[in-house]
């Protein structure tokens, strides 16, 4: 998006980027407490970067393809990790301490992060 919008490519390039059929799947994945460790993993890692985690994390919770229950304490897990993740200059910043805070979360279900002054 960021490239369309500053001109590094065109209409067309983007329209095929991102918004093509293999983007797009019907059905539901059901995203777990897992899914996320994984994610904790691969940021911890530094195998993605931060922003791309903040990305996948958008992506997750506005695609209609991925969903989890709301309803239960690990979709409740889920949906506050997803969000802390989606938000961090609302919430907390995304980097290793963090990170190793919400991978506890969610392994435990023991929420220790804390607002910074």
């Amino acid at each position: 998006m960021e490239d369309f919008l500053s001109g590094k490519i065109d209409i067309d390039h983007f329209l095929k980027a991102g918004f093509t059929k293999s983007n797009y799947k019907e059905g539901d994945f059901i995203v777990t407490r897992d899914h996320l460790i994984k994610l904790c993993d691969l940021a911890i890692e530094k195998k993605i970067s931060e922003k791309q985690l903040e990305n996948i994390s958008d992506y997750i919770v506005f695609s209609e393809y991925f969903s989890w229950d709301t309803q239960t304490k690990d979709g409740k897990i889920i949906s506050d990790t997803l969000n802390d993740w989606g938000n961090p200059t609302l919430n907390y910043p995304i980097n290793e301490a963090n990170l190793k805070l919400w991978k506890d979360y969610l392994a435990t279900g023991v929420y220790k992060l804390k607002k910074t002054t």
